[in-house]
């Protein structure tokens, strides 16, 4: 049961970080694009 648990909690971080990437990806993009816009 324990061990349980402490599967979800790493699996939750473990999605949190991918989360946290793919919005620090699409903030990049966002500004390339923004900067190409004003070039």
């Amino acid at each position: 049961m324990l061990q349980a648990c402490f599967l979800l909690l790493e699996i939750r971080k473990f999605l949190n970080e991918l989360k946290m990437r793919e919005i620090e990806r699409a903030l990049e993009n966002s500004l390339d694009e923004i900067e190409q816009y004003y070039k």
